[in-house]
């Protein structure tokens, strides 16, 4: 996380959070928004909202590819217990609150806390993997 270059309106902070627990659609809601009455978002809802819904995409891929990994490992004979055991484990489901959740769950909420807390705190949170890819949306957006 760095700091944040100035104060955050609350609202901007709100709707930052709520984009990332909705997985990018709240962003996607006010970036269309700000189109069609033709207004600019400030950067850090801007950069927060596309950063979500990257994160999203990128989450997506990421349970494509390892399905499709534990779906081969589970036909090779020799790494077959392997794939077994490694699926059995992710889809196992735990109670907190009454809820349950699975580990990719807890994990990926655990991180969505982690950026929320950043956020409320006025500071611009960087994902290494997608900080190249948000600085060339958001070059031209400054």
């Amino acid at each position: 996380m760095q700091p944040s270059t100035r104060n955050i309106a609350p609202a901007e902070k709100a709707v930052s959070v709520l984009s990332y627990f909705t997985m990018g659609i709240a962003g996607l809601i006010w970036i269309l928004i700000a189109y069609f009455l033709n207004k600019r978002l400030k950067f850090f809802l801007m950069y927060n909202a596309v950063q979500s819904m990257l994160i999203s995409v990128f989450l997506a891929l990421l349970n494509i590819v390892l399905t499709i990994i534990l779906q081969i490992i589970t036909v090779i004979p020799a790494l077959n217990r392997i794939g077994i055991n490694i699926s059995i484990f992710l889809q196992q489901r735990f109670n907190l609150l009454g809820l349950s959740f699975n580990i990719t769950e807890i994990f990926v909420f655990i991180v969505l806390l982690y950026i929320s807390t950043g956020i409320i705190l006025g500071k611009i949170f960087y994902v290494p993997c997608l900080t190249r890819i948000m600085k060339k949306i958001m070059k031209e957006y400054r």
